[in-house]
């Protein structure tokens, strides 16, 4: 029983981890539950992780007190067990607490010894996360010297693709402050792709702010106040204080730079709350009275005595000289701007109702190309005469779809392909029309009625399209697809793939005909290899599986997981057997029940067909 509880713990604790960057709500309240396991065992390596990772949750939350009180509790236990590693990673957490709360001095010193011990026990990660904190400090120092060296450290370290991230996210902020703007931009942007392709959520909002602090520098003020914005919606939506004034500072400058001062004045009271929320002078008492009771226990108690009621009085009084100059900078900023916001008035309710209408004229737009996007696609009657025995579950994210799909009648063979576009929404959309488009072209007006061969055919016309004005390494636009051709004569079906492969259950097992790892689009790697076709004869009752990658990449369940391509399969195999109407009814209702109160994270289409 000990044993299989301890298990828990650690599966609790690692899917805690996994799912941090994209969902920390979930990544905190798995590790909550292991805190509660561990503390009935008394399992306390256990209790350790899950009391560093509580309070990494409250640090990204910006609750300082209670992130200071988890990781303190969590350093405890690594002391104790003397596990250098743990030490480290809890000391790392704790140099950014302390930074926020302006003791710059001691978080730099606690860094430092953390970056010693990550090299005492020789853990590459650790060394390189501590690496990349360090760089920071070097940077607002104007060590710059010694922010390239720590970055050229981390680079030979090959770095995991999260490090990656923050290696250039960090080059980007040195380069910022070397005024070199375009080229941090250019780091920037790489950071950006990876935060999105492994939903960091709050680097996403981090990256988006250093960017538009960079074009607001390089006076690109159209592309800062679109970073800013959007760096902004991404804290606001998931409550990131410490990223959120962050975003709001920079929009203070942009917008009073501009002569904006309606908007700028608004985003200072806002920066105002939330800073007053964060810097609470209790707190950060509270925070340093622990940092002492804490070193007492570890230095010499008759030393630390005598200078613990001044180094208290200090954090009171850097505490209290914060919310002064803060309230003197409010003071003398709302005195300015009132002045000027008077004249804005009446320019500013007029263009509020030009948005007001603009914004409308745009969702009505988005439903009309959502009617034309339907209209693309074969509606239920035109499925039930060229392919009674078929069903298609389609659930886009949003109001129009990335994913299509396309059923047509050619001679003696019907074609069905499941399509999957880059993005979903409105640049998905769009792409999916070009795609039935091509699909229809090499069908209908070529006569192409090999799989393989019409891939190869929308491929190289899609190149065409999309290399037109632009330069060929920044187009990333394309499709993922499987396609048949059923021949209801000859019994057999024709498939090609591009990435999403064809699944086939006879008599309750699955078997699955690979696609090729290749895009519909420019790749750099594979660009001129064909598609491969396969030919596969049909027996009575084989049902056959088409889809994109949304269902199995939706996130939910009792631990905010990914629901994957094997769960997905077995799902597949139980109901197999139900009628059409049957199945697609429960693939809807597992696909509601899995992501529960979580956002769709893309479209989902799945489509079956009984033989």
């Amino acid at each position: 029983m000990f044993a299989q509880t301890n298990a828990e713990c650690e599966r609790l604790l690692n899917t805690a981890q996994d799912v941090y960057a994209s969902n920390p709500d979930s990544s905190y309240q798995l590790s909550v539950e292991a805190e509660r396991i561990a503390t009935q065992i008394n399992d306390r390596n256990s209790l350790a992780l899950a009391n560093a990772y509580i309070g990494r949750y409250f640090l990204l939350k910006s609750e300082l007190e209670e992130a200071n009180q988890k990781l303190l509790r969590a350093q405890s236990y690594y002391r104790e067990a003397d596990d250098k590693k743990g030490l480290a990673y809890v000391l790392k957490l704790r140099s950014i607490l302390l930074d926020r709360i302006g003791n710059s001095t001691e978080s730099m010193a606690m860094l430092e010894e953390a970056i010693v011990m990550y090299r005492s026990v020789n853990d590459t990660a650790g060394i390189t996360a501590s690496l990349l904190n360090v760089t920071l400090d070097y940077i607002e120092t104007k060590e710059f010297e010694k922010a390239e060296a720590a970055l050229s450290e981390v680079a030979q370290l090959k770095p995991s693709a999260i490090n990656t991230f923050y290696l250039h996210q960090n080059r980007g902020s040195l380069l910022i402050a070397q005024k070199k703007y375009q080229e941090a931009v250019k780091e920037l942007q790489l950071a950006h792709e990876i935060a999105i392709s492994n939903k960091m959520i709050d680097s996403e909002a981090t990256v988006l702010k250093l960017t538009g602090t960079a074009h607001f520098l390089n006076n690109d003020l159209v592309s800062a106040e679109k970073a800013l914005l959007a760096s902004k919606s991404i804290s606001e939506k998931n409550n990131l204080d410490h990223e959120l004034v962050e975003a709001y500072e920079e929009l203070i400058k942009l917008y009073e730079a501009q002569g904006k001062y309606k908007e700028s004045f608004y985003f200072l009271k806002q920066q105002n709350e939330i800073k007053n929320k964060i810097l609470n002078i209790e707190k950060i008492n509270r925070i340093s009275f622990l940092e002492k009771k804490l070193a007492v226990s570890e230095k010499e108690k008759e030393v630390q005595s005598a200078r613990s009621k001044t180094q208290k009085l200090i954090y009171v009084v850097i505490a209290i000289a914060l919310l002064l100059v803060l309230s003197i900078y409010m003071f003398l900023k709302t005195r300015s701007l009132k002045n000027k916001i008077s004249l804005q008035h009446n320019k500013l309710e007029e263009k509020n109702i030009i948005i007001e209408e603009k914004n409308k004229d745009i969702t009505d737009s988005i439903h009309y190309a959502k009617r034309i996007q339907e209209a693309m696609m074969p509606a239920q009657e035109q499925i039930d005469q060229v392919l009674p025995n078929c069903f298609v579950f389609y659930k886009p994210k949003d109001i129009v779809s990335g994913d299509f799909y396309w059923i047509e009648r050619f001679g003696k063979q019907t074609f069905v392909a499941a399509v999957d576009c880059t993005g979903h929404g409105v640049p998905g959309a769009f792409m999916s029309i070009v795609g039935s488009n091509l699909l229809n072209q090499a069908v209908n007006e070529h006569g192409i009625t090999q799989p393989a061969a019409i891939l190869n055919s929308i491929r190289k016309n899609l190149i065409k399209k999309l290399r037109k004005g632009n330069d060929d390494s920044t187009i990333k636009d394309g499709m993922d697809a499987s396609l048949i051709a059923i021949n209801e004569e000859e019994k057999t079906i024709e498939y090609a793939g591009a990435y999403n492969p064809l699944w086939l259950i006879r008599k309750g097992e699955l078997m699955e005909i690979k696609a090729d790892k290749t895009p519909i689009g420019i790749n750099v790697y594979d660009q001129e290899k064909p598609f491969t076709n396969h030919k596969i004869d049909l027996q009575k009752g084989d049902m056959i599986y088409l889809f994109s990658d949304g269902f199995a990449d939706q996130f939910g369940g009792e631990h905010g997981k990914k629901y994957k391509y094997k769960q997905l399969q077995n799902k597949l195999i139980s109901i197999h057997n139900l009628s059409l109407n049957g199945q697609q009814s429960e693939l809807e209702s597992e696909f509601n029940a899995w992501k529960g109160e979580l956002e769709q994270v893309d479209d989902v289409l799945i489509i079956g067909i009984r033989f």
